[in-house]
């Protein structure tokens, strides 16, 4: 319990920051991810080495897939590869696609409901952080209760 608890601590301490600062400026700085992902990396490696190939197999994965979607639809930025890796690193296997799909569907949501609300474009872009968070997030709660 204290390892789930301690990764927790470490990812949300790079994350929020870097989700507000994507809901202000569209970005998601390095000067977070990389950190972030080198702290979790090492209390991974520190309090559970056995578990740290999976969770740097997990990060891989992450990366390649939302790099494979930003070169298909063009929507991502570079941000947000790296963040989806620090959001792979954290949640692990099998964990990472329900983040993902929480992610994606909590974003979904939210741009309906502020389009309809005649607050957003239908063209306009959305600040992909923050769901990458509430989808981490909820995925380690799965994780706690599974």
């Amino acid at each position: 319990m204290l390892f789930h608890l301690v990764s927790l601590l470490i990812f949300l301490t790079f994350s929020i920051p870097a989700a507000l600062i994507d809901i202000r400026t569209f970005r998601i700085p390095d000067a977070l991810t990389l950190p972030g992902i080198l702290a979790l990396s090492a209390w991974i490696g520190i309090a559970d080495p056995g578990a740290l190939q999976t969770a740097l197999a997990s990060a891989a994965l992450c990366v390649v897939f939302f790099y494979l979607v930003r070169r298909v639809t063009g929507g991502l930025g570079l941000g947000d590869v790296k963040f989806a890796g620090f959001v792979g690193l954290f949640c692990g296997l099998p964990l990472v696609f329900p983040a993902f799909i929480i992610a994606s569907l909590s974003g979904i949501i939210a741009a309906l409901v502020l389009i309809k609300a005649r607050r957003l474009a239908k063209k306009a872009p959305i600040p992909f952080g923050p769901f990458l968070v509430l989808g981490a997030v909820g995925a380690w709660v799965i994780g706690m209760v599974w």
